[in-house]
């Protein structure tokens, strides 16, 4: 199964991010359902390991005011992405976003390359047609769990247990401030990592922007098959552009 590399911008719909670009060379817009085929045999790149982009060797922690005035606009503090293990490279000048360590490894920027960690990129040049891409292969789901600041969050019981799944991560880290939260990266969830993370919550809240809607309706049946407690949420806009009350309504 080819792998989610990246967003980019459609040349059918004009949209500015709904084309997905897959590893073995071939497209999905998730707009208008435009696609091309692939361009790499699979049997290639099961055999091969160097399709797998590392990541930059100039991590750093120094944000970028770039970089921190895009995080700001949507409430996203250093503080947040340092929390988060969120990286900056000067040399692509983008933030990267990996995905938490399940050992608990402080995820310097040696460990980040030395364990091969997955992580996703954000790049902030605005005349790049590509807005984000993936690093090394995601072996677990990437999940923040929930870091509450007082006087937010949602109130457990019972030992229930939610997830909400987000496209972006700074959706992702905002939502986290409430409930345990899932970047997708894309607007679809493969059925093997369906599976994988069904096993680990008992009921999921799909929220996507307005126009995905109907991909988290989609993602949210798959789960009710699994037996499990799950829908969409619609709202016009991202998860990251609403404020941290907002975000606890919705998700109540």
């Amino acid at each position: 199964m080819a792998r989610f590399l990246y967003h980019t911008g459609c040349p059918k719909c004009h949209s500015r991010d709904n084309l997905g670009i897959y590893d073995d060379g071939s497209s999905w817009c998730f707009g208008c359902s435009i696609s091309s085929s692939p361009t790499i045999s699979p049997y290639v790149l099961e055999d091969e390991e160097e399709y797998l982009k590392p990541l930059p060797n100039d991590l750093t922690t120094e944000y970028s005011k770039q970089a921190l005035d895009w995080t700001m606009k949507y409430d996203i503090t250093p503080t947040d992405l340092l929390t988060r293990g969120a990286c900056f490279s000067p040399g692509s000048n983008q933030l990267i976003f990996p995905s938490p360590s399940p050992r608990g490894i402080a995820l310097t920027k040696e460990v980040l390359s030395k364990e091969k960690v997955f992580a996703c990129g954000r790049l902030l040049n605005p005349s790049n047609k590509q807005r984000y891409t993936t690093y090394n292969q995601r072996l677990q789901p990437f999940i923040y769990k929930a870091d509450v600041p007082e006087g937010y969050g949602i109130r457990r019981g019972r030992g229930r247990t939610t997830l909400v799944m987000v496209e972006d991560c700074l959706s992702a880290i905002k939502v986290a401030r409430q409930v345990d939260c899932m970047p997708l990266l894309t607007s679809t969830l493969p059925t093997k990592d369906l599976v994988a993370v069904a096993g680990l919550y008992d009921a999921f809240l799909i929220w996507l922007d307005g126009n995905m809607y109907h991909k988290a309706q989609k993602i949210a049946r798959k789960l009710q098959m699994l037996g499990k407690e799950a829908r969409a949420i619609y709202t016009k806009l991202d998860p990251k552009e609403y404020d941290n009350l907002t975000i606890q309504k919705i998700v109540l």
